[in-house]
């Protein structure tokens, strides 16, 4: 098996190689913030990829629908079988960059479809899927969906020690403000509380997770010794995975106004979020 990671921008942060170094081990990071050394990287891993496919019968496993350099992979590449996971809330949100296509500039696509890519709409990609892995059971991508939870919830079991944890966003990307969205957040903090850094912010607060434990195993560990945990996020993905557990009480935190690209897929997740803790 063959892992690669593509990083349109940016590299990768210390905690994010800390655990592929960990999980994986063997693989390959493609990145670059100047844009003909990445165009140059990109033609250079397509050909590689490409003899390395020639080779063998293979399957495609992705995440990122949306994103037009995969897509010049999949329209390149003659693959068996083509699968995708989820990528987080967009999955499940109707107003996301997953139901809605981008409009790309002139340039950015012209660039792609020299590189090969012939794959105009996220519909088209979608017809391709072959099946969707997913680690909730809310409405996905496509119809043929295969559910893989993480762990059961905990249903039956009523915990009573509490426990706080919080779940920060990737401030500089969500929020118009991002300083003061980190100050909010930072002034809601407990001696005792759990904080989780998203996993691209390289200025980590005060008693943040490092370890190698994803934060979804870390949460299901402290739910099986007998805590009850008050979730604090921005209705992310992981508060999602959480959404039907007794023993979680999503808290959805208002640390200001978003950006206008996330706004109304943001809006939408929000209110999800929060009608299934009504329902509890």
């Amino acid at each position: 098996m063959f892992f690669f990671l593509y990083i349109p921008n940016g590299s990768l942060s210390n905690k994010e190689k800390t655990i592929l170094d960990g999980l994986i081990g063997n693989y390959e990071v493609m990145s670059s913030d100047n844009s003909l050394f990445r165009l140059i990287l990109q033609a250079l891993f397509l050909r590689k990829l490409k003899e390395k496919i020639k080779a063998h019968n293979s399957n495609i496993y992705f995440a990122s629908i949306d994103d037009l350099y995969l897509r010049t992979i999949i329209s390149k590449i003659s693959f068996n079988l083509i699968y995708t996971f989820d990528d987080g809330t967009v999955n499940y949100l109707s107003k996301s960059m997953y139901y809605l296509d981008k409009k790309y500039s002139k340039s950015i696509s012209c660039k792609y479809y020299l590189l090969g890519n012939r794959i105009k709409t996220l519909d088209e990609i979608k017809k391709k899927i072959t099946k969707h892995y997913s680690v909730t059971k809310f409405k996905n991508i496509i119809e043929n969906v295969e559910y893989l939870p993480l762990f059961e919830p905990t249903l039956n079991q009523n915990n009573s020690k509490r426990v706080r944890v919080f779940l920060c966003p990737f401030y500089d990307e969500l929020y118009l403000n991002p300083v003061v969205a980190r100050e909010k957040l930072e002034k809601l903090l407990l001696k005792d509380d759990i904080v989780f850094c998203h996993p691209r912010d390289k200025n980590a607060v005060r008693n943040s997770k490092n370890d190698l434990l994803i934060t979804e195993r870390y949460i299901s560990n402290l739910l099986s010794d007998g805590y009850a945990v008050d979730l604090f996020g921005t209705a992310n993905s992981t508060q999602f995975i959480f959404a039907f557990d007794s023993n979680v009480n999503n808290v959805v935190l208002d640390l200001g106004n978003v950006t206008e690209f996330f706004k109304d897929a943001f809006e939408e997740q929000v209110l999800i979020l929060k009608n299934i803790e009504i329902k509890k």
